[in-house]
């Protein structure tokens, strides 16, 4: 199915100017796909009224669940270029809204970008649904660099894919163990 809807040529347009001049919403989908993943939150954001350009991230691996999972260092990589493109927008467009939204293993890329960007460019939110990142990950370093919240959607009856997945697979910050995504953050180590 998501090999089909990739070669429909179902890619958003790229953002015009009058987007990129109300702000940025950057995009993170989960470890399985791509911009056919957040189609319907894409559509939600026009339908409620956001004018800002929305960008996806595009995972390394099309499809490759584990893969994206688990290439630490790849991740680490993008997480650096993302933070780098995030600061040259914050240089052409002084003053603009940039929020991120991060699902399942992307909420996890979400607030390693965050956490590497340079002291100067802040983030208005951070939202996360399900993030596949450990519970007790440190986030002070994201934190700091975001003016508004940072939300984290997680459901305890995700036992599945945010329990046992993560528990075997890993999470994307590489700890084996129950995500945030499932249980929360751990505040008393997250947020020391």
């Amino acid at each position: 199915f998501a090999l089909g809807v990739a070669c429909c040529g179902c890619a958003t347009p790229p953002p015009t100017q009058e987007q990129l001049s109300s702000g940025l919403i950057w995009m993170f989908p989960g470890v399985e796909g791509g911009e056919w993943l957040l189609h319907g939150p894409r559509r939600a954001f026009r339908d409620a009224g956001v004018k800002s350009a929305i960008h996806t991230h595009k995972w390394r691996y099309p499809l490759g669940i584990l893969p994206n999972l688990m290439d630490h260092k790849g991740n680490t990589e993008d997480a650096v270029q993302v933070a780098q493109q995030i600061d040259h927008y914050q240089q052409q467009y002084p003053g603009r809204p940039i929020d991120l939204v991060g699902y399942s293993g992307g909420g996890g890329l979400a607030i390693m970008v965050a956490e590497r960007l340079p002291e100067n460019v802040h983030l208005r939110n951070v939202v996360l649904v399900h993030p596949a990142l450990s519970r007790d990950y440190d986030l002070t370093g994201a934190l700091s660099r975001i003016d508004g919240k940072l939300v984290n959607f997680c459901s305890s009856r995700d036992w599945f894919m945010l329990g046992i997945g993560t528990w075997i697979f890993g999470t994307i910050d590489r700890v084996h163990t129950v995500s945030a995504g499932k249980d929360g953050f751990n505040p008393e180590v997250a947020i020391s």
